[in-house]
Parts: structure tokens; sequence; C-alpha cells
């Protein structure tokens, strides 16, 4: 066994024995919660799109239910399938680097593992990172196809493109933004092919085959969705609030800016290498994809398509995430990935000196990134392996502060012994909505992630109140971190508030409960609007 894959199987075990337990226990983030609502609801005859506002496609919520169905409602089951997802594709994307040196596909997979087991709870179980499994096989099955073409075709290869094309329409069913990193893929596969001798009617042969792939996994999931009844509200959604979200401001004047510098913040030091990522990429696919190639450089696993594919999915990852998405840190996660196993490979063909020089750099990235996140949380690790899973655990574990879950748990045992029930009851920061999953009850109207919803749909504001005025309406959770606007951007920041504030005088002898910074409220609908509008949270009234 050479030194490298020996040290690098004994650093992965320290990694997965280290972070397998402090993440499998670590509390659900709010997209986690969101997902766990909607499958319970729907489980209670709510239709998604018609009953419960989301933007997301309808591949995530089906995936997440019938993952509910398999696995049960547990924190640490869900937590266990997304690293088992997560490993698979990670294990995908090995498979395209060179299989020199000796081990370097060992290394790339500790690095990986400390990457994701490091990373903060707001980018596990998420759409954008579950899509790069499928996303990984559909490379491997290009890089194959692209061996296939240079080799003269052969039979079955159309089958072979539908097949890729299939793996594709999955990833986009989970995450509509992964077209275009399944264009610049196939793209840059193509321009390498081209240079490769293979001929233009192949190309497009294989083209084609890829195409209708991807149109049987569309079709199927458009007749799947007609069949539940989700077509019609999915596009009305679609028609009425998504250009809405889009172009929606969540940040203010210049937050995209401070929003973009607490993406590199939190997630140094894999943002930075990210980065790197991006720019080795595009001086790959140049390298790769327009420069001259024989067919003979495509034949097995270690050739030069496999960084050229990589390449080319981290540019078209990026491009997505930076251009059309909102500034998230988990829209970023599998491009990071992408990045660091694009590095690795391009490391390991370095001549000389230069390739062990080059992985010991991205190997002390690795080893900062994942140091790094165990401060505060690794004297927890006995307790995730024997412990049971409590409010007082998960907030141990917790590097974000969305959810303060002992100060979530008596807000949800105070409803219990209220008598509060469904419709009585208005939630309004997305860190309370476990409060709904903890008590059983269903939110008011169709927008769950209230907080959420008024930065994203400002325009309806005076919908989403409306929708929360039920008549039986008599109590509201509020968070006081939430409470001034220019606290809001991704909540991360508390504002500095005195322990008895609860907005104007007028409401303080209405507060009925408080635990840490959230406060139960007496408020009925007619004076919801007013309420809003006295602490300051969002402007909703007149609109």
């Amino acid at each position: 066994m050479s030194p490298l894959r020996l040290a690098s199987l004994v650093a992965l075990l320290v990694v997965l024995v280290l972070g397998v337990p402090l993440n499998v226990r670590t509390a659900p983030n709010n997209e986690m919660v969101l997902y766990d609502l909607f499958a319970r609801d729907a489980g209670r005859g709510a239709v998604l799109y018609r009953d419960m506002v989301d933007n997301r496609p309808p591949g995530v919520f089906a995936v997440h239910r019938a993952v509910r169905a398999a696995v049960g409602w547990s924190n640490e089951g869900l937590h266990a399938v997304d690293l088992a997802v997560v490993g698979a594709a990670f294990a995908l994307l090995v498979g395209l680097l060179p299989t020199r040196p000796a081990g370097v596909r060992a290394f790339a997979l500790a690095v990986l593992a400390a990457f994701y087991l490091s990373v903060l709870e707001w980018q596990h179980v998420q759409a954008d990172t579950w899509a790069l499994l499928p996303a990984a096989l559909a490379l491997r099955l290009r890089r194959r196809q692209l061996g296939r073409l240079a080799g003269g075709g052969g039979r079955g290869t159309a089958a072979w493109g539908v097949l890729e094309g299939l793996a594709w329409g999955a990833a986009v069913w989970l995450k509509p933004h992964l077209l275009l990193v399944a264009a610049s893929a196939w793209a840059a596969g193509a321009a390498w092919a081209w240079r490769a001798g293979v001929g233009g009617r192949r190309v497009a042969a294989d083209a084609a085959a890829v195409f209708v792939g991807g149109l049987v996994a569309g079709g199927a999931g458009v007749a799947a969705m007609a069949a539940g009844g989700l077509l019609g509200p999915y596009l009305n959604h679609a028609r009425e609030y998504l250009p809405e979200y889009f172009a929606a401001d969540l940040y203010g004047p210049g937050g995209r800016w401070r929003a973009w510098q607490g993406v590199l913040v939190r997630n140094t030091p894999w943002a930075f290498a990210y980065l790197a990522g991006v720019g080795v990429a595009v001086g790959v696919i140049g390298q790769d994809a327009f420069g001259k190639r024989s067919a003979g450089d495509v034949a097995g696993d270690a050739g030069p398509p496999g960084r050229l594919l990589l390449a080319a999915a981290v540019v078209g990852w990026a491009a997505q995430a930076w251009g059309l998405q909102h500034v998230f840190d988990y829209v970023h996660t599998g491009g990071m990935a992408l990045a660091l196993a694009l590095l690795i490979g391009v490391a390991a063909s370095l001549p000389g000196r230069a390739g062990p020089a080059a992985l010991a750099a991205v190997g002390a990235v690795a080893a900062v990134g994942f140091v790094g996140s165990l401060p505060g949380r690794v004297d927890a690790w006995a307790a995730c392996v024997s412990g049971p899973d409590t409010p007082a655990l998960r907030d141990r574990l917790a590097r974000l502060s969305f959810t303060l879950w002992e100060d979530a748990a008596a807000v949800s045992l105070f409803v219990r012994r209220d008598g509060l029930m469904t419709g009585e009851l208005a939630v309004l920061p997305d860190s309370l909505m476990p409060v709904w999953i903890d008590t059983g009850l269903s939110p008011p109207g169709r927008f769950f992630m209230v907080t959420n919803n008024l930065i994203g749909f400002a325009g309806r504001r005076a919908e989403i109140v409306r929708s929360l005025q039920t008549p039986r309406l008599r109590a509201v959770a509020v968070d006081l971190r939430l409470l001034r606007a220019e606290n809001l951007a991704l909540g991360l920041e508390a504002a500095p508030l005195p322990a008895d504030w609860y907005g104007p005088r007028r409401w303080a002898d209405r507060v009925r409960f408080r635990a840490g910074p959230y406060a139960v409220v007496a408020v009925t609908a007619d004076e919801l609007p007013r309420f809003l509008a006295d602490v300051s949270v969002y402007d909703v009234v007149g609109r």
C-alpha cells in the first residue's frame, strides 16, 4: 500500500469517527423542518403550491416524503440518508480523477469527507447538494461516452446517451438550475470530441440521445405532477410568485456584497479553494477542450476528459449559483466539492515535486477546515454517540443561531399547556417552525416560512398577513432578535434589545410567555397588522 493511500485512509477514518456522530446529531436546519412540515401536512390532505407556498421544484418534496417513509421521522435518520447520498456522489466524483499517484482517489475521499462534515448545518440535507448525486453519475456516464465516441462508437452508444439524459433530468428535478451544469459539461465534452476527430454527425446524434433522456425524465415528472394534482398549482405558482422571488432584493443597498462576504467568512477555507478551483477550471477547459487531443487520450479512467468534465461542471455550477440564485451558503456546497475534486486531479498531474506539494497544500486546507469546525462541538462527541437527542445537545452542536432549541422547546410546551389549536397561533420567525412539528399543529394559511416569504414576496406582504388572520387567532410567537429590519440579513445578527423590551408598551401586558428571545404575545386577527407595524418587523400596514 502506498504511503499516500495509507495516510489518506487513516485520515478518512479519523474524519468519519469524529465527524459523523457530530453531524447526525446536529439539529435540523430551517429547510429540513419545512420539508417535514410539507410531508406531514401533505399526508393530511394539503396540496403543495396550492395549500403550501414554496419555490422549490416538486422533486425535492417527493424525495423527502419517500425518505421519511423509509427511515421514519428521526433527525438522525434524515442526516444518515444525507451522508449516504453525498457520500455516493463523492465516490462517483473521485472516479473522474487519475489513478496516479497511487492513493490519490483515497486522498480525495478524505478531503471531501472533511469538507462536508465541517460545513455549517445550513448546508446539509439541501436539494442543491442532493442533486450532485445524479449530476456526478451523469458526469461519469459522459466520460465513458466520450471514450465510446472517440473509439468509433459501437453498439448501445445511443442508449448510454439516453441514460445520461435521465441522470441529468433527475438532477434538474431536484434543482432546475443544474441545466446550466449539464449544458456546460456536454459542450466541453463535445469540443474535446471534435478535436479528437469525432465526426459532427456522431456528436449531434449523441446530443440527441442525451436530449431524449432528459425529455423522458421531464415527461415522467410532469405526468407524476398531473397525477398528483400538482401541475395546475405549480404552474400558477411559477407564473404568479416565482418572478417576484427571483427579482426580490433580499439584502438592501450594498447588502448583496455583505452577504457574499458572509459566505466567504462562514466557509473559510473552503470558499477560497472554490474560487481557486474556478480559476483552474477555466484553464483546464482551454487546455483539454481546445488543445489538440487524440482518441487514445480518452482510454481508461485516467484520461484528460475526467478533469475536463470536472472543470466544466465547476464553471457551470459557479455560473448558476453566482448568477442565477440568491446568496445562500448551501447553493455553493456542490460547487465547492467539485472544485476540490478538480484541484486534486490537477495537482496529481503536475510533474516532479510540484504534484506532491500541491496535494499537500490541498490536504492542509482540509485539515484547517475540519479541525476549525470542532471547537465548541467535539466535547459533545460522547453524548452524540450514546446520549439522547435533546434540545440542549442541539444547542451545543449549533454553529448558527437560527433556532435556540431549548427556548423553542419551552415555547412548544407552553403552546400545548395553553391548549392552543390550529388556527389560534401564528409563528412569525422561521426559527420557530419546529413548534409546528413538536405540537402537531399546522401553520395558518399557505405561507409556512413567514419571515422568508415576507422578504421574498415583499409585494405580497398584505396577502401573507391576511393568510395569518384566521378568525380564531389569539396568539403570535415572535423572535426578538428579528424585530429590527436592519438585522434581517440571513438572520445571523441579534439586535441589542433590553431584556424586558417587547416593542411599544401597548403590547407589554399582552406577553403571555417568554423563553430567551422568543415571546408569545396575545394578538387577535384584527390586531395583527398593527402589531406587526408596532414592533417594526415589516412594513405591512396599508400594503
